[in-house]
């Protein structure tokens, strides 16, 4: 299973007006020619004015075949010429799944997501998945629970990690990685697990008011 990272960003002053059409006239045909979205987010704190969507395909030639369809659909080519003036910039990237996923995850509402990339250095990811699903990701689920995704990169910039969290809410965030941060076994990881990496960032985001899944 592969994840496509689409994101699409928007002129700041057209942003309502292409959610809008989006939800309208485009979100219903793009989701009937990919199939599964795993989410459909808007970046509440980060870079603003982006859609981050989440398409999942079998493999490269399902992901190829159905993005063909689309482009080919006559009502998705109408909206996508009406919107063309409102898009600063779009980008596609997939990912597959880190090899511990799927994880059992608490499975609570998340109103909130706290999207995490994290640029490897080279040649150590592999030994950092290891050391994350052994010593890291225990701890973390323990406290924060829910665990919407975590993946690394397959084209674009190589070695890259991308996990998702979901939270109720962003004081529940703070609760719970205020708990996690106090975990003595949490600080003893990160003591081996960050050094792995040359550059963390982070975004909030909301799921988009077409999509609640």
């Amino acid at each position: 299973m592969l994840t496509a990272f689409r994101v699409i960003s928007v002129i700041p002053h057209h942003f309502n007006a292409y959610l809008d059409a989006y939800a309208r006239e485009g979100w219903a045909i793009e989701r009937e020619a990919l199939g599964d979205c795993a989410g459909s987010y808007i970046v509440e704190i980060g870079s603003l004015q982006r859609v981050i969507q989440m398409w999942r395909h079998t493999d490269v030639a399902d992901r190829t075949d159905r993005r063909a369809r689309l482009a080919a659909h006559p009502d998705w080519r109408a909206f996508r010429a009406a919107v063309a003036g409102m898009i600063r910039s779009e980008s596609d990237r997939l990912f597959q799944p880190a090899p511990f996923m799927p994880v059992k995850n608490v499975g609570e509402a998340a109103d909130f997501v706290e999207m995490r990339t994290y640029q490897a250095h080279t040649g150590v990811l592999d030994a950092f998945f290891k050391l994350y699903a052994a010593e890291g990701l225990p701890v973390q689920l323990n406290h924060l629970g829910n665990c919407l995704g975590y993946f690394r990169s397959l084209d674009g910039r190589v070695d890259e990690v991308v996990h998702l969290w979901g939270y109720a809410s962003l004081d529940d965030r703070i609760k719970r990685r205020t708990a996690l941060f106090a975990d003595p076994q949490f600080k003893q990881f990160l003591v081996k697990g960050v050094p792995h990496f040359a550059r963390q960032e982070n975004m909030i985001l909301r799921p988009a008011p077409f999509w609640r899944g």
